[in-house]
């Protein structure tokens, strides 16, 4: 059972966290010496064996990132076994690594894919499909954090993807970039989980479940609308507006499924499960209560010594909560509660988010086209 009291400011330690930085450090001591993880003593060979993955730039934030995702993988339980791997664009601090390896993870070397736009950086994922003998990739961007089993979650038939937060493009947008590249515009819709808005099968590229016999194909159309993509934003400059380019790598993710039809299933939100937006899709307090997010995906909630910070979607806080537990006990660094996001950070966000509502305005009043604004999240 979920405790709610000991987000109490100045609450004291109960004997769930107690138990949450003594299992840590037991599985910790696991990792470290000649015994078999916990996660491991459930295994059949029928079991699918998954690989948590995510692509980092070797600077101190993204080592901290890459760190917080190794240890919350390699100490949540799973039916599956599980393998973490952590790429770093060219170059590791040997520090950092050491750490991730420490944990039992593994760390290797990428190369970085294209200058023009770092994201497209986790394609080097989609590689291990040459290299290691895994059945599905659990590809994660670092502001991620495991909180749950995945191994419900995990199919060897289809791409398991969370239709995004909001979609920055208008459908007149998205007919004329399918047209651009040739390709017939999907029908599909799904909800969007922040805006509430139906949109067509665009992703967040920040959770993918993907097979590994899907890997190879998914990198080679993932890589090739990228670079047609990019010459989209050349020739036809006024197609898709400067502010939203950022997001080159979920459009390309999105022409690269339409244009295989590799099949896609939609994950539910609990597998990318956003903190740092409130949930605006209508949920019953009685169920939103029950909600078990698998995936947190934290984006800058996060404090400067590593620390997950309050969720205005309190459901996840007691995850975010256990999550610090096990970072303090790993690292013996002090924590007593969840933080809030710092000042600076709240300020910078509302203000984010009144430039945002300010142009969403403006777009539909333009192309006529009624709904809530798009923001730069999702």
């Amino acid at each position: 059972m979920r405790l709610k009291t000991h987000f109490r400011r100045g609450a004291a330690t109960t004997c769930e966290e107690v138990g949450i930085r003594a299992q840590t450090a037991r599985i910790l001591q696991i990792r470290t010496g000649s015994l078999a993880p916990v996660r491991w003593l459930l295994v059949t060979s029928a079991q699918p064996r998954l690989i948590v993955s995510c692509v980092a730039e070797n600077q101190a934030k993204w080592h901290t990132l890459a760190y917080n995702l190794a240890l919350s993988c390699m100490t949540t339980r799973s039916t599956y076994p599980v393998r973490f791997v952590a790429n770093f664009v060219d170059g590791v601090d040997p520090a950092a690594g050491r750490r991730i390896e420490d944990l039992g993870g593994e760390v290797r070397v990428v190369a970085r894919v294209d200058r023009r736009n770092p994201y497209l950086n986790k394609l080097r994922m989609l590689e291990l499909a040459d290299s290691e003998d895994f059945e599905v990739l659990a590809a994660l961007d670092c502001d991620t954090i495991v909180v749950r089993d995945l191994s419900p979650h995990v199919s060897l038939e289809s791409v398991g993807a969370k239709p995004a937060d909001m979609d920055p493009l208008t459908p007149e947008q998205w007919t004329g970039l399918y047209t651009a590249l040739g390709l017939c515009t999907p029908t599909t819709e799904y909800i969007a989980t922040i805006s509430g808005a139906r949109i067509g099968p665009y992703f967040n590229s920040g959770v993918l479940l993907i097979p590994r016999r899907y890997c190879g194909l998914l990198l080679d159309a993932w890589t090739d609308m990228n670079d047609r993509i990019l010459g989209v934003y050349r020739d036809h400059p006024e197609m898709i507006p400067s502010q939203s380019r950022v997001f080159l790598d979920q459009y390309s993710l999105a022409c690269a499924l339409a244009a295989t039809a590799i099949p896609v299933r939609a994950l539910p939100s609990e597998l990318n499960y956003p903190v740092h937006l409130p949930m605006h899709v209508p949920v019953h307090p009685a169920a939103r209560s029950s909600i078990e997010p698998v995936i947190a995906h934290y984006h800058k909630n996060i404090t400067a010594n590593g620390f997950l910070t309050r969720s205005r979607n309190e459901e996840v806080n007691a995850d975010l909560h256990a999550f610090n537990l096990r970072r303090s006990a790993a690292l013996g660094m002090s924590y007593s509660r969840l933080p809030d996001l710092p000042l600076k950070e709240r300020a910078l966000r509302a203000m984010h988010h009144c430039r945002k509502t300010v142009r969403g305005a403006a777009v539909r009043v333009r192309t006529r086209i009624p709904g809530p604004g798009w923001a730069r999240e999702g």
